[in-house]
C-alpha cells in the first residue's frame, strides 16, 4: 500500500546534515528514497527511515514501497531549502550627525523572516526599533560604524556598516585682536579671530557701535561708539552655536575744552614775565 505520510521538516536550512525522514514501517516491504538533486542520502536507504543531507533546491522526497509483487504508489514531501539571508542593502541615515542628536534614523530594505541586530559605537545608543530593519539612534562622541546583521532560523548572514564621523559644537574662538582703547567716532577699527573651516562668526559691539563690513566672518571693521563694553563673537555651525570669546572695549573722548585762560588782556608792549 503507499506509505502514510512522510514525517520530517520541510524547510530544513541548506547544507543541514542528520534530517531525518519516514513513514511507519510495514513488515516485508523494502522503502526506496529520493530526494532534490544537490541532496544526499546518508544512512537508511531501503528502510522505512532515512537520513539526509539537504542541498541547496527545492523538490520533492519520496519513498516508493516494493515487494515481491513489485512497487506500490509512492509518497512525497515536498521541501524547501532555507539559506543563510543575504547581505542587507545599503544602510540609509545621517552619516555626519551632531554630538548627542537624537532621534537619527537607520534603516535598510527590510527583507520578510530575517532578524536584524544593530550594533552602533561606543559611546552610541540604540532608542527604538532593535530586531527590525530600521532603528532610531541617539549619537554619541566619537566616530565608528553603525553595522547590522540579518539572521534567521539558518544562521547569521554578512552584516552591513556604515561608517560614521561625529559633529561637535564649534570651539571658543581664539583671542579678539584689535584696538582696546579706540577714540569715539573712529571708524575702520578692525577685529578679528582665527578663522576656522566650516564657521559662522557673529559679532556684537557695545551700544552706539556700529559694525561696517564682515559680520559672518572671522574679521570685521567697527566704527566706534560713545560707550565701552565688549567686543564678542559667536561662533557656529550646522550643530549650533559654540562659546562666545569677548575683548573689553574703552572708549576714549576727545578731551574737554579747558576753562577760561586767565592772564591780561592788554599788556604793554615788550613787558617779560
Amino acid at each position: 500500500a503507499q506509505p502514510s505520510t512522510i514525517t520530517g521538516t520541510s524547510n530544513p536550512c541548506q547544507g543541514v546534515t542528520g534530517l531525518s525522514y519516514s513513514v511507519t514501517n510495514v513488515a516485508g516491504v523494502t522503502y526506496t528514497w529520493t530526494v532534490p538533486t544537490g541532496w544526499s542520502i546518508t544512512a537508511g536507504q531501503g528502510t522505512n527511515s532515512v537520513t539526509v543531507t539537504a542541498g541547496s533546491t527545492a523538490g520533492n522526497i519520496t519513498v516508493t514501497p516494493s515487494n515481491g509483487c513489485g512497487n506500490g504508489t509512492a509518497r512525497t514531501l515536498a521541501v524547501t531549502a532555507n539559506t543563510l539571508p543575504a547581505q542587507p542593502s545599503a544602510i540609509t541615515g545621517n552619516a555626519s550627525p551632531c554630538q548627542g542628536a537624537t532621534g537619527l534614523s537607520y534603516s535598510v530594505t527590510n527583507v520578510a523572516g530575517v532578524t536584524y541586530t544593530w550594533t552602533v559605537p561606543s559611546g552610541w545608543s540604540v532608542t527604538a526599533g532593535q530586531g527590525t530593519n530600521a532603528v532610531t539612534v541617539t549619537a554619541g562622541t566619537i566616530a565608528g560604524d553603525i553595522t547590522v546583521t540579518p539572521s534567521n532560523g539558518c544562521g547569521n548572514g554578512t552584516a552591513r556598516t556604515l561608517a560614521v564621523t561625529v559633529n561637535a559644537l564649534p570651539g571658543q574662538p581664539s583671542a579678539i585682536t584689535g584696538n582696546s582703547n579706540p577714540c569715539q567716532g573712529v571708524t575702520g577699527l578692525s577685529y578679528s579671530v582665527t578663522n576656522v573651516a566650516g564657521i559662522t562668526y557673529t559679532w556684537s559691539v557695545p551700544a552706539g557701535w556700529s559694525i561696517t563690513a564682515g559680520q559672518g566672518t572671522n574679521s570685521m571693521t567697527a566704527t566706534a561708539g560713545a560707550n565701552s563694553g565688549n567686543v564678542a563673537v559667536t561662533p557656529s555651525n550646522g550643530c549650533g552655536n559654540g562659546t562666545a570669546q569677548t575683548l573689553a572695549v574703552t572708549v576714549t573722548t576727545v578731551p574737554a575744552q579747558p576753562s577760561t585762560i586767565t592772564g591780561t588782556s592788554n599788556p604793554c608792549q615788550g613787558v617779560t614775565g
